[in-house]
């Protein structure tokens, strides 16, 4: 077996394995139902961080080598968990979060298309909303032109539509980078490791 071969593997594991921590961490957070200033600001804080690393990153090469280097010298499995992975799409799970808390603290600052009860809305639909400003920000706007939603969410809210605008803006031009960069890096380590 090559070892591009193998990192390659190594890659898409950690990059499903991160994805599904993420997103199990994104659900639990959501599963509380009842506004909560502590996980409003764990959430935001936690934002900015994951936003941070991937802006690193994206424009870093040097550091992303640097933390997979650390990430596979601190386990002995060929293929576990790598976790520079999480800051790229724990960017995406704490914006579904923020937006569900900020709902739950004046769900006027959010319009669901088809509610007609605040119960109706089910938790896991924040991360659908989520995913869906992810999409349309990495997919350069094909949804947003042809008008496709996976999420019934939206909003006309200035403040919320600058948060929308900035994390769109960040996903657009570093989350792609950063998860290239920190693909490279896997494979520059494998190959020294070898």
């Amino acid at each position: 077996m090559s070892v591009i071969w193998k990192a390659k593997a190594r890659f898409l594991y950690d990059l499903i394995f991160a994805g599904m921590t993420v997103f199990a961490l994104g659900l639990a957070n959501a599963e509380y139902g009842d506004f909560s200033y502590f996980t409003l600001v764990v959430a935001y804080f936690l934002f900015c961080w994951f936003e941070f690393r991937s802006i690193t990153f994206a424009f870093k090469k040097n550091v992303a080598v640097k933390s997979i280097q650390i990430d596979t010298r601190s386990r002995e499995g060929e293929l576990d968990l790598n976790i520079s992975y999480i800051s790229p799409l724990g960017f995406v799970i704490t914006f579904g979060v923020i937006c569900n808390q900020l709902f739950l603290m004046d769900n006027n600052l959010f319009y669901i298309e088809g509610l007609g009860e605040i119960s109706e809305i089910e938790r896991y639909e924040w991360v659908l909303f989520a995913v869906d400003n992810f999409i349309r920000a990495v997919c350069l706007d094909f949804f947003e032109t042809f008008n496709v939603h996976i999420s019934r969410i939206s909003s006309q809210n200035y403040y919320v539509l600058m948060f929308v605008f900035i994390y769109k803006t960040t996903l657009g031009v570093f989350f792609l980078k950063s998860i290239y960069n920190l693909y490279n890096a896997t494979i520059l380590v494998k190959e020294s490791n070898f």
